[in-house]
């Protein structure tokens, strides 16, 4: 049959020849692609102080409605800005947004050890792995507003991970730290027993959304940070509602992007915020959603 002759089998031997070569220049381009942190498509967003960078918007609506939101319009200056969000929807009518239903002291709040995780295990999971693929063994780092578990990769031994949180029983439990502070950042927003310049890596879990005088505290974070450091803030929609910020309570996922990602734009020294939406859409159970706001710090000027 005319199928079999020579012609038609160089022809095939060909077709695979070239299959062959596109499979591995695709392996290649997934492997290029692999390297970047933890995402392949990214959306550009302009007007922010810093690159905005939104990874993979379009497997999440939270990320699709958080892009639609205007930037805030001030500049730098968070002296001005102690009470308010700037940017924030009308029905976030409070004069102080960082107001709290219940203002007493929280180191009586946290007194008493709470050993539980406050995302599920799929989100825990999502986060570890995260850090996995993000964070090196070498790492200096600072883990705020910590408790008995940092999420990091149990099989991973890192260079140096400092606590600082509100119970000394919780840190005391937590095996990845090297060092622990107590410390209340709503009262002592300072972080003076570290240097400057000396964190690879800051990771806040979880716990952003209590923080009454963040842009106090985002400053900290970049003064003690390496050039071409990190601050990896994760969270969810559950939270001790009573000690929440109002401005956090009133607003929903895409504004909390917002809220996380307006702190660095009110503090100098950032040049890059990539925003990631790590919730499990593909479990066939409810599960908590994960949100991440990383900021880069800015390297040093040549």
């Amino acid at each position: 049959s005319n199928k079999y002759n020579i012609n038609n089998i160089n022809n095939i031997d060909e077709h695979f020849r070239k299959k062959k070569v596109m499979s591995i220049l695709s392996n290649i381009h997934l492997k290029m692609l692999s390297k970047r942190k933890f995402g392949i498509s990214c959306h550009f967003v302009s007007n922010w102080a810093f690159d905005m960078h939104v990874v993979k918007p379009e497997q999440s609506i939270v990320l699709r409605e958080f892009i639609k939101i205007e930037p805030p319009t001030v500049s730098q200056s968070c002296s001005e800005h102690d009470l308010q969000i700037p940017g924030l929807p009308s029905w976030v009518n409070k004069a102080n947004h960082f107001g709290r239903q219940d203002n007493s002291m929280d180191s009586n709040f946290y007194d008493f050890p709470r050993l539980v995780t406050h995302i599920d295990d799929t989100a825990t999971a999502s986060l570890t792995q995260f850090y996995a693929q993000t964070i090196s063994p070498e790492s200096v780092m600072l883990d705020l507003c910590t408790s008995w578990v940092s999420h990091l990769p149990y099989s991973t031994k890192y260079s140096k991970l400092v606590g600082v949180g509100m119970n000394s029983k919780e840190m005391e439990l937590n095996k990845s730290l090297t060092e622990y502070h107590v410390l209340d950042l709503n009262t002592t927003p300072s972080l003076s027993f570290l240097p400057d310049g000396v964190c690879d890596h800051v990771l806040c879990c979880v716990s952003v959304d209590y923080l009454i005088q963040p842009y106090k505290v985002f400053t900290e974070i970049n003064r003690i940070l390496k050039p071409g450091g990190t601050f990896i803030i994760s969270f969810s929609n559950r939270c001790f509602f009573t000690k929440a910020i109002f401005a956090w309570l009133m607003t929903n996922d895409p504004y909390h992007l917002y809220i996380v990602s307006t702190y660095f734009h009110l503090t100098s020294g950032w040049s890059k915020v990539t925003v990631r939406d790590l919730s499990n859409y593909t479990s066939n159970q409810l599960t908590d959603p994960l949100y991440l706001v990383e900021g880069t710090k800015e390297a040093n000027p040549l």
